[in-house]
């Protein structure tokens, strides 16, 4: 029986297969069950707790440019998203999203703010949201 991260994977990599040999169909199932592996350190709380960080960052963030305060909205920006990159949990999920990259499409994630390099290339994080 597949898993949930299994049949995830199958369903977005589907459309690709065609042009696929069977060793690459094989490469990307044992990345498929590696990286079930890995996600499987995690308990749902993990996950629930980032989201709801990233929410609440989130709304934050909404309220101060509401309020005007856009300086104030991307210095907090960056600073979450600081957080964010160094958390050890968030490092973890990082690689093991790598080992199935496109194939979370869909799923929960906790908000990140652009990092200081792509709001550069972005603009203010109030002209974003």
């Amino acid at each position: 029986m597949y898993s949930f991260f299994t049949l995830i994977f199958l369903a977005q990599t589907a459309h690709a297969a065609p042009g696929m040999s069977e060793q690459q169909m094989q490469q990307m199932m044992l990345n498929a069950e590696k990286a079930q592996q890995c996600f499987s350190k995690f308990k749902k709380s993990d996950f629930d707790e980032l989201e709801a960080k990233g929410k609440k960052m989130e709304s934050e963030i909404k309220a101060l440019c509401a309020a005007g305060k856009r300086d104030e909205a991307m210095s907090t920006a960056m600073k979450y998203s600081k957080q964010m990159y160094s958390d050890p949990k968030m490092k973890e999920i990082r690689k093991c999203g790598e080992l199935m990259q496109g194939a979370t499409a869909g799923m929960p994630q906790a908000y990140m703010p652009p990092t200081e390099e792509e709001q550069d290339e972005a603009g203010h994080i109030c002209d974003d949201m």
